[in-house]
């Protein structure tokens, strides 16, 4: 195994590079199984094989390491291939966080084309400059693919972390397009002056060094979207699955300072008491989920959702006029009256009562609009429940 001096006297030996890249792979891998457990169950499979994408690393390291110790065979060929391996398991770790299966026939595909091309070049035409490159053209298969699930994801805003993966798996298959092209560059050299090569060096030693950065990358991405999706779920009603109050207020906010027009519904479960009283809360949440479900049904892609607190629900609808607002109301209180819900496998009647506002010139505010719904429901239900009253 070569070396390279620089001025000054300094020593870079690749097989200790090669033994201290296997060492911070290892100490990745054990660090990365000892947190698996706390990865969410969607998570742990990701997280696995980039675990035991580590692992391989590590092992494909020391191999390389052993260069002249151990028969060219294990060396070589077992080197090549686990390193391969390990990429492959990384990318199909980033495909499972994008929600991708793993393409496990491709991959295998890829190992033995990298088998079949370390042995051919060891054992048969001696060639290494041809082994390198090829090699590096497989090598550079999930290098690029890790690099278009990154960019193509449309997640917004873009976490960090996603940036610092992608400039690593960019600087990884930057080295190994700058050491094909030294080693195309200069075809005449022996296998000792391809080893020291300062590309070659350094792409070893960028490959030894970013993928325990990028591991710190996925690490931080995770944890980006678990606060998201907790985010996300502190906006959402946990029984309907609709916003809640708070979801609620955040987009009722962001219509109103539009300045466009808009209208509330507000939709309040007929008898609900007397459901509970009868059949028990468990039979009532099921009421009101599929109350929730009829809701959504029934809105507009652009319309707001929101189960306000116990059998009180809210529409809101953005651009909505008194006519537009009134006919959505009549179609949703109609909707809910005609079908029966399927409540803990009982068919349940239920009616809705529905207070209709639309927003004035005059209003300062959206609970101005509020307001005005709030006591048009009250009469809605005052008048004999099962009807839309519309703001005077």
């Amino acid at each position: 195994m070569a070396s390279t001096r620089y001025a000054g006297g300094m020593q870079i030996d690749l097989a200790t590079l090669l033994v201290l890249a296997a060492v911070m792979s290892l100490a990745a891998t054990a660090g990365f199984v000892v947190v698996l457990r706390d990865f969410g169950a969607d998570l742990r499979p990701a997280a696995r094989d980039w675990a035991a994408g580590l692992a391989l690393l590590a092992l494909s390291w020391l191999l390389l390491s052993l260069r002249g110790t151990l028969p060219d065979g294990v060396v070589v060929v077992g080197g090549n291939v686990a390193l391969l391996a390990s990429q492959l398991l990384q990318v199909g770790a980033l495909r499972r966080f994008h929600g991708r299966a793993p393409r496990r026939r491709r991959d295998a595909l890829l190992l033995a084309a990298q088998a079949v091309v370390s042995a051919a070049f060891l054992w048969g035409h001696d060639s290494l400059h041809a082994r390198m490159l090829l090699g590096a053209a497989l090598l550079a298969v999930p290098l690029v693919e890790a690099l278009h699930l990154l960019l193509a994801d449309a997640e917004r805003p873009r976490s960090r972390a996603r940036g610092l993966l992608v400039a690593v798996y960019a600087a990884l298959l930057g080295s190994l397009l700058w050491r094909s092209v030294a080693v195309i560059a200069q075809p005449g050299l022996d296998a000792a002056a391809l080893f020291g090569l300062p590309s070659n060096l350094a792409m070893h030693a960028i490959a030894a060094t970013l993928p325990l950065v990028a591991t710190f990358g996925l690490l931080m991405l995770m944890q980006h979207r678990l606060v998201r999706r907790l985010a996300a779920q502190a906006d959402e009603d946990a029984l309907t699955g609709l916003a809640n109050r708070r979801g609620f207020d955040a987009s009722a906010a962001r219509c109103w300072s539009n300045g466009h027009g808009l209208a509330v519904l507000l939709v309040d479960a007929d008898r609900f008491k007397r459901i509970n009283d009868q059949h028990g809360h468990a039979v009532g949440d099921a009421v009101l989920r599929a109350l929730g479900d009829r809701l959504r049904e029934q809105a507009r892609a652009q319309d707001v959702v929101a189960r306000l607190g116990g059998e009180e629900f809210v529409l809101l609808l953005p651009g909505a006029g008194v006519e537009e607002a009134q006919a959505a109301a009549e179609r949703l209180r109609g909707a809910v009256a005609a079908r029966p819900c399927d409540a803990a496998g009982r068919a349940l009647a239920l009616t809705v009562s529905i207070g209709v506002s639309v927003r004035r010139a005059d209003d300062e505010a959206l609970e101005d609009v509020l307001q005005r719904a709030d006591a048009a429901l009250y009469a809605a239900k005052a008048a004999g429940r099962d009807r839309v009253v519309v703001a005077g």
